[in-house]
């Protein structure tokens, strides 16, 4: 039953919905001609996803600039703050935290090692439309 509460839209069938996860995925980017924003919904199961996997997996869709460093941020709805995540124990307590709603939302910040990180807004300041497919990302 597609869209339940036992078995929420995203959930694919075949998944275990125990661990199982819905990413809500903003890659943030600058460059020198304009700011660059795409936004990628990902299911992944929490007991074979690390963080390694998880953010080769997101470069390999939504590619950095050469020498480019990648940051990975889960954005916390207690605090209204966004934390940075950068190890495997980073990562599964993020999971542990959203383990009653089961949707993280990350923001990847991508940027050149001269240059000051981007500013990685909260959820609630931007709006963008969802993409259908990774191949066609959407510019902001």
């Amino acid at each position: 039953m597609a869209g339940s509460a036992a078995h929420p839209q995203w959930l694919l069938d075949g998944i275990d919905p125990l661990s199982s996860y819905n990413l809500e995925i903003r890659i943030i980017a600058n460059n020198t001609r304009f700011k660059s924003w795409y936004r990628h919904s990902q299911v992944v199961d929490s007991d074979v996803t690390n963080f390694k996997d998880l953010v080769d997996d997101i470069l390999k869709t939504f590619p950095c600039g050469y020498g480019d460093v990648v940051k990975l941020f889960c954005y916390c709805h207690g605090t209204k703050s966004n934390i940075e995540i950068s190890s495997n124990q980073e990562l599964v307590e993020m999971f542990a935290k959203h383990k009653s709603t089961k949707t993280c939302y990350l923001s990847f910040a991508y940027h050149h090692p001269s240059s000051e990180p981007p500013n990685v807004p909260l959820w609630e300041e931007i709006d963008l439309p969802s993409i259908p497919s990774a191949s066609a990302p959407y510019h902001v």
